[in-house]
């Protein structure tokens, strides 16, 4: 499937990873949704540290401005860009976790963990003490509507609290959803195949066999964040399974 979509692969067989992270201005707030992986070398990616504060000013942004952060999970490669030196690179922001995401990784015990896990979840502890220290983490009940016309979608199973945020804005929607789909393709044309990185394989794909036939019965506008840059686009029911439709650019028009 890999190779039939023409996916770039490294030596060992394993496809190149892309990692977007998405800005939204609503009028009243900043928000950024997940932050990448920050200072930490991951050989996964397609580059061995983020880009994210450079990226932010090309755009016209400081990170100052930023005031919200949503992480959809606390996998390394979605939070850990918003700590660099152990500072807080978001100094103005709070960062919201779904209840489940924050007692999984920040209230367990590290004895609960089986060992494999345990560098992943000091990672998330560690970026995340600077924002705990400052009272800058909230948490929030999945499913609830914490800003005005922003609705936090549960879309649990590949973290316990993995979660999407739609956005409503003049008629039109928009829905970030992170790891909800991590290989697209793979997991458009078979939403039952799991991931290696998946807390709970069996509800994530039950998740993606519930709400994929929504999102392509809306024509919703989705942005994952493994998907090809920039990562935005629409699914579209088949025959069997889904497929990809990234949206075409245009030239700006004032």
């Amino acid at each position: 499937m890999l190779r039939r979509d023409f996916v770039p692969l490294m030596a060992d067989g394993m496809s190149e990873g892309t990692l977007s992270v998405f800005l939204v201005n609503t009028g009243n707030h900043l928000i950024l949704i997940d932050a990448g992986i920050g200072e930490t070398e991951s050989p996964v990616f397609l580059d061995t540290k983020g880009h994210l504060t450079e990226n932010l000013v090309a755009a016209g942004y400081a990170a100052s401005d930023v005031d919200v952060v949503l992480p959809t999970h606390l996998h390394f490669d979605h939070i850990n860009g918003i700590m660099e030196s152990g500072e807080m690179v978001f100094p103005n922001a709070t960062i919201y976790l779904a209840e489940q995401e924050k007692i999984f990784w920040l209230d367990t015990p590290m004895e609960n963990f089986p060992e494999a896990m345990l560098p992943f979840v000091k990672m998330a502890r560690d970026v995340l003490l600077p924002y705990r220290r400052s009272g800058r983490i909230v948490s929030y009940a999945s499913g609830s509507e914490v800003f005005p016309n922003v609705k936090f979608v549960p879309l649990f199973g590949h973290t316990p609290g993995h979660t999407g945020f739609e956005f409503s804005s003049r008629g039109q929607n928009f829905l970030a959803f992170g790891d909800f789909v991590h290989i697209k393709s793979v997991q458009l044309p078979h939403p039952e195949v799991g991931d290696i990185f998946d807390t709970d394989a069996e509800t994530a794909a039950q998740m993606r066999l519930s709400i994929l036939p929504q999102i392509a019965e809306r024509r919703i506008l989705v942005a994952g964040a493994h998907f090809p840059f920039p990562g935005l686009g629409y699914i579209k029911k088949e025959a069997t399974g889904y497929r990809w439709i990234p949206i075409e650019f245009r030239p700006i028009r004032n």
